[in-house]
This record gives C-alpha cells, structure tokens and sequence, in this order.
C-alpha cells in the first residue's frame, strides 16, 4: 500500500508519522513544498481531552522514519482516478492520499510596507524590518494580532480591527476588556502608571462596551454571543529574540527618553471598528495633526475607515487565512464555500481513497457532538491529521473512539496568560437558541495574578467556558460540560472563588 500525505504542517507531518506508527509494513511518502516542516513536541495531558504540547519547526531530512520518504516539490494537479498527483518534480502515484497543504494568508494590500505574517520566514522577515522603526500598524483581530502587540511593547503600534473589542476572533467583551486590562498594566511604566501607553483612536469614539472591573467579582449577561476564529501558532518568542537587538539600537534615539534607563515602552492605539483604505507615501490632504505627528518622518501614511489618518513605518497583516486549495480543480473533490475541501466523518472527500485533514478541510457532517465543532487551530490541525491516518489504515470506527470529537479543546497563551478554551465557550451553534434560556457567569482579576473565569450555560447545563491565566479548572470545567449537571440552582455563586469547584464537583 503507497500512501502519500499532502504538505508538510502539523496535520500533514501528524498524518504521516502516525501511519508510519500503526501500518509499518507499507510505504508512506510527505510531499512539502519547503526544506522545513512543522511537528508536535512535549504533549502534556491535562486532562481526559485537553492536551498542551509545541510546534516546533525542523528540516524535512530530519524525518528519517524506516518506511517514510520525503519529496520537497510542488503539486499542481491531483487525477483521482488514475490515482496520480502531478508535481514539479514528476509524477507521484498512490493508493491512498491525504490533502493537508493548509491555508495561505489573507492579504490586506499589495504594498512595499506591508509584511503578512504566518510563517517563520515572514516572522524573520518582519524581526529584520523593525530595524529604525518608530510605529506600526497591525491589522487583524485573532491570536498572531494578539500575539504581535503583547510582544513588541517598545515600539508605537496603531492596532487595526473591524471588530468591535479586541480579540474578537476569539473571546466575548468581557474576555476582551479582560485582556485590554493586562495589555495596560504590561504596558505600563516603572512606576505602574501607563501615560500615555493605550488610547483610543480620536475619530473611532468605540467604547469598549461592558467590562469587568479590576477588582474581583462576577457579572450575568443573558443572551447569545458570536462565535470565533482561528488562532496563529507559537511564533512570538522567535520575533521576540529579532526584535530585542532591532528595536534596542534607536532606543536613545526617541523623542521621549525613558525614565531612569528603562526601555521606553510604546503607545497602543486602539482603532476598533475600523479598516485599512489606502495607504500611501505622501501624507493625504486634509489629514489633521492630531492623528500624524508634525516633524516626523514616516514611510508611508494610512487611512482607516473610521477616519483617521497616520504615519507609520511599517504595516503589519495579520488577518486570518484562506484555504490553500485552488489548485485542486477538478469536480471529483467537493469543496466548501470557502475553498475548504469537503470531508465526512472518516476525513474521506468525494473522490475515492482522497482524505483531507487540518486547514485545508471542512468538517461536513452533520452528527457532530454538540460540544464539538471545527476551527483552524494547531491543536485540531494535530487531532485531524492523526485521525485520518487511521482512518486511511482502516482502524479506526464510525465513532471516532480514542480520539477527542465530543469536546472542543484548545490550549494556547495571550500576553504571557494561559489560555484554555472549552465547549462551545463562545455560543458556537446556539445561535437558534431562546436568549433567556442562556446566561454567562464572569470572574476576573487583574491584581495580584490575572485570571478570568467565563461559562455558559444553556437552561442551566454547562455549554462551555474561557479560562485565562493560572485558574487550575480546565479538568473540572470538562467535567461539568461532558456530565451535564444541571447547575441553575447555584446561579452567580458558580464560581464563588471561596467555593472549591474541584473539590465541591468532585
């Protein structure tokens, strides 16, 4: 049996490893269109569902298992039924295949100061452009966004999004004004004050919308709340080595010096609700001086929407991906609207002995668990690609038993916090639902040691929930969504931080 596996990301390299594991007497070959591929390092269980692990980024030569052979080229075509892919460097045949090439980048302009992130050559590159400058705007809502602006704190950022709260792609208001919270307090100065480190952009006039206060509490909001969108990988570490030698040489160099020898940290410019219009090189008639800075000298000028204008040197696109699938053309393989290539519940597309994991798939069954559903993350990226491995090697069963398709899990970390993500934590497929029949609980705390607790519940069961920081509940939050208890008699005091979740439910 000739199985061949798609591209070289987590999904594929997961794909292939896997059946290399459980069908070592046949021959498996990972096609990757780079020299380097992305895999999975220290998974740690947390719990029954919930796993922390890395991605890490190595050469493809080190993938040296005794049945797996490595072709770094590009695939242009697939002819599903004389079983052959078409590559640039001939043709590739095989008895099962897996698609996982994943998604590409979405653009927000073709412009020299423009750099798309979302892999590590587009990181190095970014990290060796920050050389000399003064501000940048980011563009884009979800975990690079968020990523990027808790990382490079010494430089000015205008932080773009047509959302109306930051991290929208992922969290509600609440989450968002959370983390607003402890981007200030990290942004801050020496002294713990944060003048003028976050602001608002002057023409937006968006307010932040219902927030948790610094101090401890808890608030019910009833309603339904919109679902989210995908997270970037482990990236900011990498920038954060680039960044410290690029950004430290014009440190002395800034109008404002820093107090006392500290690095100066930069202002962050909320413009929520807002697009990038144009940018260009010379600054825009009409642009009033309360948005561009006189006396500076910028690189380039952006409109937003909402308005406002600014000079920036560098404009930074972070706005979710596209699955990398054009170049399947044939009517043999379904695709979703998205590009997406359709897949059942054993990762089969429509075309015979065509499988299809990670990015690059839609999940297109219907019988999903109620607390599972499809988001282009590495943690689904791994889960998909090891199980279509199995269901390549045909050991697997329509239940999907000894993989996680009951509950939506992910794990990742924002500002330095960790972050744990639960069932349909946002209301994802409870759109139709009766809004009295939901309610939320929120706890949070910014002073001594950030945390933030939201559930949901839907007629007083459990749908999901958004831990942030060290709070100890992700096994104990998967036990009250999976049992299905019905917790409306203890309202608000649900998470009570004088009672013991673990122990009480225990």
């Amino acid at each position: 049996m000739k199985f061949v596996v798609l591209g070289g990301g987590v999904a594929g390299v997961c794909c292939a490893e896997e059946l290399c594991e459980i069908r070592p007497e046949d021959h498996v070959t990972l096609i990757s269109v780079s020299d380097l591929v992305k895999g999975v390092d220290n998974v740690v269980h947390v719990s029954k569902f919930i796993e922390e692990f890395q991605v890490v980024e190595r050469p493809i030569s080190t993938l040296t298992r005794p049945t797996l052979s490595v072709l770094q080229a590009d695939v242009t075509d697939i002819d599903p039924i004389s079983k052959t892919l078409s590559t640039s460097a001939g043709g590739v045949p095989y008895d099962k295949l897996c698609i996982c090439c994943g998604a590409r980048p979405r653009v927000v302009a073709d412009h020299p100061l423009v750099v798309t992130l979302r892999d590590t050559e587009s990181v190095q590159a970014l990290g060796e452009r920050l050389q000399g400058v003064k501000r940048i705007l980011v563009v884009g809502n979800g975990g690079i966004a968020l990523e990027l602006v808790g990382t490079l704190t010494d430089v000015d950022i205008i932080w773009a999004a047509r959302h109306g709260s930051v991290g929208d792609a992922y969290f509600d208001k609440d989450a968002g004004k959370f983390l607003l919270d402890v981007l200030a307090t990290q942004r801050a100065g020496p002294d713990g004050d944060s003048p003028p480190s976050l602001k608002r952009s002057r023409r937006s006039g968006v307010q932040q919308g219902e927030g948790v206060s610094k101090k401890e509490g808890w608030t019910a909001h009833v309603g339904g709340v919109r679902p989210g969108a995908a997270v970037g990988p482990e990236w900011a570490g990498l920038l954060r080595q680039q960044a410290q030698g690029a950004l430290g040489t014009r440190a002395a160099d800034r109008s404002a010096a820093p107090r006392g020898g500290e690095q100066r940290r930069g202002e962050l410019t909320l413009a929520m609700d807002s697009e990038l219009v144009e940018i260009t090189t010379e600054r825009p008639a009409g642009a009033g001086s309360e948005e561009v800075v006189d006396g500076e000298s910028w690189q380039g000028y952006v409109s937003l929407s909402n308005g406002a204008c600014y000079g920036v040197d560098l404009v930074v696109s972070a706005t979710g991906v596209i699955p990398n699938t054009e170049w399947i053309a044939g009517k043999e393989i379904e695709k979703a609207e998205d590009g997406a290539v359709v897949v059942d519940r054993q990762m089969r597309t429509s075309a015979a002995d065509v499988y299809a994991a990670g990015d690059a798939c839609s999940l297109g069954w219907d019988d999903k668990s109620a607390f599972f559903f499809q988001m282009r993350l590495w943690t689904q990226a791994r889960l998909q690609g090891r199980y279509a491995a199995h269901c390549m090697a045909g050991v697997t069963d329509q239940l999907a038993l000894g993989f996680n398709l009951e509950l939506f899990t992910h794990t990742t970390r924002f500002f330095d916090l960790k972050v744990v993500l639960l069932g349909r934590y946002n209301g994802q497929g409870l759109e139709e639902e009766a809004e009295e029949d939901m309610v939320t609980y929120v706890r949070s705390i910014i002073e001594p040691e950030p945390a933030f607790i939201r559930v949901l519940l839907l007629r007083g069961r459990m749908q999901g929930a958004v831990l942030i920081g060290d709070t100890d509940l992700s096994e104990t939050m998967e036990n009250l969504i999976l049992d299905g208890l019905d917790l409306s008699v203890y309202g608000p005091e649900l998470l009570d931080p004088e009672i013991d979740l673990e122990d009480y439910f225990d």
